[in-house]
């Protein structure tokens, strides 16, 4: 279900991260998302990226479901990134 998920947030994004990005995150390999998931997230951030609401819920769930919430692969910080970028932003 994650993985569905996580396809619908790249398919909505695709405009706005790094193509170097999305070619990885429409690679992944064995199911495992999490990853790619992490490291869009901070493409978003670092490309200062315009979401809409239905985009922010769905990175939401997803960093739930991926458990990045407490602690990133990538940074262990990258939920903290994106939560303090998306407040800058409101």
């Amino acid at each position: 279900m994650s993985l569905q998920r996580f396809g619908k947030l790249i398919e909505s994004v695709s405009e706005k991260i790094d193509p170097v990005t999305l070619r990885r995150a429409k690679t992944v390999q064995h199911g495992i998302w999490e990853l790619a998931f992490e490291r869009v997230l901070l493409d978003l951030v670092e490309r200062n990226a315009e979401l809409d609401s239905w985009e922010i819920q769905l990175i939401t769930d997803l960093a739930l479901d991926a458990e990045i919430v407490e602690e990133g692969v990538l940074d262990p910080d990258s939920w903290k990134i994106f939560s303090n970028w998306l407040n800058t932003k409101e």
